[in-house]
C-alpha cells in the first residue's frame, strides 16, 4: 500500500457494514488499523442527504489532518473488491502522481461515458458517470471548492455523484468538475443490493438495486453519443432533465 490515508464511510448503527469492510480490506492488502472510520450517524433528512454530507466530512477531515498529503482513498462501506483492485489501484496511485494536476477526482469503477483526453491510457480514461463508492480525490480539487466559496457544500437534495460529473447546470453547484477519471476495467463494485438513498417513492421504485439503472443509463449514453445523436453537452442535458423528474 502506498502512504496516502485511507477513510471508509460506515454509519455507527451499520456494524453489518462494518464487518464487510474488513473482509474487504483484508483482500487489498490494507491493514484495517490504518483506515480512518469517521464517527457518522443516520441523517434525519434521508440517506441522500447523508451520503453528501458523509463525503463532505471525510473531504474536510482529509483537508485538516493530512495537510502533506496530496491524495486520499475514499471508500463507502458497500464496496466490494474484485481481483484486479490491488493492481488497478496502484496503477491509479501512479497515474495521479504523475498527472496531478490534471486530476480532481479518479473513481475506481468504469461506469462512465469516456471522452477524450491528452493523459487517457490503458487503464484510465476521462469521462462523467455515476457512482461514488470508492475514488481518489486530490487536495487541490477540495482546496479551489473552498477558495472560490469559502467552504464545502451542504446536502441539497441532489445525488453527490450527479453534481461532481453530471450537473454544470445549476449555479449553486459547488462540485461539477471535469477532470474526473475512471477506470477502463472493473475495479470496484457494490454490494448488488437495494440502495437506501431515495428521495420519494418513485425513486425507490426506480432503485431497487442501484447497480443495474447505472448501467443501462451508461449504455444508452454512450450509444447515443457513438451514433452522434447526442454530444457530451447533450448527455449531461438529458441526465440533469431525468434526474429532476424522478427527484
Amino acid at each position: 500500500m502506498s502512504n496516502y490515508p485511507v477513510y471508509c464511510i460506515n454509519l455507527q448503527h451499520r456494524k453489518d457494514r462494518k464487518l464487510h469492510t474488513l473482509n474487504e480490506f483484508s483482500k487489498l492488502n490494507i491493514p484495517v488499523n490504518k483506515v480512518n472510520y469517521p464517527y457518522l450517524t443516520k441523517n434525519k433528512k434521508g440517506g441522500i442527504f447523508g451520503c453528501f454530507d458523509s463525503h463532505m466530512k471525510v473531504w474536510n477531515d482529509f483537508f485538516i489532518n493530512y495537510p502533506k498529503q496530496k491524495y486520499c482513498l475514499v471508500l463507502e462501506d458497500d464496496f466490494v473488491a474484485t481481483n484486479r483492485s490491488k493492481i488497478i489501484i496502484a496503477k491509479a496511485a501512479k497515474f495521479i502522481d504523475k498527472n496531478y494536476d490534471a486530476i480532481d477526482i479518479l473513481m475506481l469503477h468504469n461506469l462512465a461515458i469516456k471522452v477524450n483526453n491528452s493523459i487517457n491510457n490503458e487503464f484510465f480514461s476521462n469521462g462523467y458517470g455515476f457512482l461514488s463508492h470508492a475514488y481518489f480525490i486530490t487536495r487541490h480539487y477540495i482546496e479551489s471548492i473552498i477558495l472560490k466559496n469559502k467552504r464545502l457544500p451542504k446536502p441539497n437534495g441532489r445525488h453527490f455523484d450527479f453534481e461532481m460529473s453530471v450537473n454544470k447546470f445549476d449555479k449553486d453547484n459547488m462540485l461539477y468538475t471535469e477532470k474526473i477519471f475512471y477506470t477502463n476495467q472493473n475495479c470496484m463494485k457494490q454490494i448488488n443490493s437495494k440502495s437506501d438513498n431515495y428521495v420519494n417513492i418513485f425513486d425507490e421504485l426506480f432503485r431497487q438495486d442501484v447497480n443495474k439503472p447505472i448501467q443501462y443509463i451508461v449504455k444508452l449514453s454512450a450509444f447515443a453519443k457513438k451514433n452522434n445523436m447526442l454530444n457530451d453537452e447533450g448527455v449531461k442535458r438529458v441526465a440533469y432533465f431525468v434526474s429532476y423528474l424522478i427527484h
